[in-house]
């Protein structure tokens, strides 16, 4: 089985967030903890486990797709976190096997529509809960970085190879280029 999961709402529904208005680094640890969890629970299926955030507020720099050990997780920059997953199962070949995670009325009647399982968070938590956890996958090569995001790279690491405290860790391990 598949799952595409509404980020915030389950998080909002097991009471990892408790409130409307949380701080940028809460959310951040609340997804970190999603993420974790969810890793640990399905190594052994990547690409099967969507995991979608409404970010349409989100720095810039916030990337609309990554992969971290199998689990895709999707920040909808431009759209609300429900038209995304909306237009997730609306474009699913096999919709009957991916169970959407939501208490979102609108969601579940869109899964319901096209075919697809659903599942209420907390029963979906409940479960994920007894399920044994699995041995890692290997970490995916991230794809080819974009010329910003190199650009971005080497301006928060300019200088490190001046940097006395990280000479300091190991010097002979360091052995920079000029």
């Amino acid at each position: 089985m598949n799952y595409i999961i509404d980020g915030y709402n389950l998080l909002h529904q097991v009471r990892v967030i408790r409130s409307r208005h949380v701080a940028p680094h809460e959310l951040e640890k609340g997804r970190r903890s999603l993420i974790g969890q969810l890793r640990g629970k399905f190594a052994k299926l990547p690409g099967q486990v969507k995991v979608v955030f409404d970010a349409m507020r989100a720095p810039g720099d916030v990337s609309p797709r990554v992969t971290h050990h199998g689990i895709e997780i999707f920040f909808t920059l431009k759209e609300e976190a429900d038209d995304f997953i909306e237009r997730l199962i609306d474009e699913a070949s096999n919709p009957e096997e991916w169970t959407v995670v939501s208490n979102d009325a609108r969601l579940r009647e869109a899964a319901r529509w096209k075919g697809c399982p659903h599942m209420d968070c907390l029963d979906f938590w409940e479960w994920v809960q007894t399920r044994p956890t699995e041995e890692t996958v290997e970490e995916e090569k991230p794809d080819d970085l974009s010329a910003d995001e190199i650009d971005r790279w080497m301006k928060e690491f300019d200088g490190l190879n001046e940097s006395d405290d990280i000479k300091k860790l190991n010097p002979n391990e360091f052995e920079f280029e000029e």
